[in-house]
């Protein structure tokens, strides 16, 4: 298994105590640092997938999320009447 990498430029908070039920959390992005780091990892469709995970000290910790599927060979099945 590969490491995991931080999302740079991204930082996110678990919501404040007094913030309503629907709010989750926060993220702040430091723009120039997220452009460029975005532009570096994005995949073959141009997406940059993120996971986003309990940290320590009410902080959320931001990763890339680098999963792939692994493709699977199509059998072909000579009863199939078509």
């Amino acid at each position: 298994m590969s490491e995991k990498k931080f999302a740079r430029g991204f930082y996110g908070t678990m919501k404040p105590q007094n913030a309503p039920s629907f709010v989750l959390g926060r993220v702040s992005i430091k723009v120039e640092d997220a452009i460029q780091w975005l532009q570096e990892n994005k995949n073959e469709k141009g997406y940059v997938n993120l996971d986003i995970y309990e940290g320590r000290d009410n902080k959320l910790s931001i990763f890339l999320n680098e999963f792939k599927p692994k493709s699977q060979p199509i059998e072909l099945n000579d009863s199939l009447p078509f």
